[in-house]
């Protein structure tokens, strides 16, 4: 069977991968949408390979098929058909993949571009995954890239099913991903050996009561190392339900395939009345980041949905019990905390968050990403806007959100999930973008 695994649109072209095992001729066939007719015919010689293809025009839409022939012509496997739009990326932000948010390839999983991560090897090689998402679609693929070049080129590496809203992580130098098997499913974690390129079968570490609506809920948040254990934050409930908040650990030393390695919290539930916040009702408080802190101890710093408040929730684990319930300490202000922030602890006794900041010029539309610092996460301080699509045409559908990154000697390693060139809406992005801040840190 042929398949195209990657795209990345460029101006006035395509770059992308693909891969079959026949020994039948392959024919490659670009076609534009209106009028439907033939612009390139190509065979293509190598079974595994990428291919850039030019002298197409920008903002138009166009469909890629891949086909298998035998030697009377006849087409002998399903053909490979995808969409893509050239543009002029003027950001020159680094397309990690595309989806064209009318390319229905990986349903029933979805058609948008949604919760990358990013990790770096101790050979130096970054690996980047993300999930394929669309309202009411099964969410539940996600998709893994790879880069030798630190992010200059990405390459295909495999997909995982189900996993949706997946960590990567790295422990005893093996790759691990853990997320969910859809919206509000259970909680899963997947392993690789060759970093990335096969996967093992999934565990399920904890499920959801198949007789409810509600269930887990996560992000590609950190799993950190403290304690001589893992942690990472996880909730359940459902938006219109509220969310309980939880940390999932491990014995570092313990077997993580093993469900019985892992423990959950029990749940904590923020009310409108705990300290520092100000609401009608109780907040939806989600994708929290789990914090080594300085100081030794366990934290949780939460996404809260209190625009207005501008308000990020602090919490703390009990690193002595680790089923016991989170501890609330208070809501703290900080700017980017309406939308999923990511908190990494930097070299100088500082901890830093990125995530979209609230600017008059695009209110919450997320086109702006922005760090921020703290000594004590609880009081944070602006240090400067580092990415932004304000100047993208069609900006009511541009954005740039959710984003992963690290610390690489003094840059920070960004990647993104963003919405340009042509994109359904600013949410539903069509784009993992990768990012390189040089000697932020410096």
């Amino acid at each position: 069977m042929v398949t195209i695994t990657r795209m990345e649109p460029t101006d006035k072209g395509l770059n992308f991968e693909y891969c079959h095992d026949s020994k039948n001729t392959l024919l490659m066939t670009i076609r534009s949408i209106s009028p439907y007719t033939p612009v390139i015919e190509k065979k293509l010689e190598n079974k595994n390979g990428k291919m850039t293809i030019g002298d197409l025009e920008n903002n138009k839409d166009y469909y890629i098929s891949l086909s298998l022939h035998d030697d009377f012509g006849r087409i002998t496997e399903p053909t490979c058909t995808r969409l893509f739009t050239p543009f002029k990326n003027r950001k020159n932000y680094k397309i990690i993949n595309y989806i064209h948010k009318n390319d229905f390839y990986y349903y029933p999983s979805g058609r948008s571009t949604c919760s990358p991560s990013i990790i770096k090897l101790e050979n130096g090689q970054y690996i980047c995954s993300h999930d394929v998402y669309w309202g009411h679609a099964s969410q539940n693929l996600t998709i893994v890239l790879k880069s030798e070049d630190k992010g200059i080129t990405w390459d295909y590496q495999s997909q995982i099913s189900p996993c949706f809203w997946g960590s990567l992580f790295v422990h005893k130098n093996i790759l691990y991903i853990l997320g969910a098997t859809t919206e509000y499913g259970d909680i899963v974690i997947h392993k690789s050996n060759d970093y990335g390129k096969t996967w093992s079968e999934s565990t399920i570490l904890f499920t959801k009561r198949k007789d409810e609506e509600q269930g887990y809920h996560k992000a590609p948040m950190p799993v950190i190392t403290s304690n001589n254990r893992l942690w990472t934050s996880i909730e359940h409930g459902t938006w219109k339900h509220k969310f309980s908040t939880h940390i999932v650990s491990a014995d570092i030393d313990s077997d993580l395939m093993n469900k019985n390695s892992w423990t959950i919290t029990d749940p904590l539930n923020i009310h409108k009345d705990a300290k520092g916040i100000i609401a009608k009702e109780d907040p939806v408080c989600i994708e929290g980041n789990s914090i080594k802190g300085f100081d030794n101890k366990i934290y949780n710093l939460l996404r809260c949905n209190l625009t207005e408040n501008r308000c990020a929730v602090l919490c703390q684990a009990d690193a002595d019990n680790p089923s016991a319930p989170l501890k609330y300490i208070e809501a703290v202000d900080l700017p980017i905390s309406h939308s999923k922030f990511v908190v990494r602890n930097g070299n100088d006794g500082y901890y830093y968050a990125m995530g979209n900041r609230i600017d008059n010029r695009c209110k919450n539309q997320r086109q702006i990403l922005s760090m921020y610092k703290s000594k004590n996460l609880i009081d944070w301080h602006f240090c400067e806007d580092i990415l932004d699509l304000l100047s993208t045409a069609d900006r009511k559908k541009a954005a740039m959100q959710y984003p992963d990154w690290f610390i690489d000697e003094n840059d920070i390693v960004c990647v993104s999930r963003t919405a340009m060139n042509k994109p359904q809406n600013f949410h539903n992005a069509n784009n993992i973008t990768f990012h390189r801040i040089k000697d932020f840190f410096k």
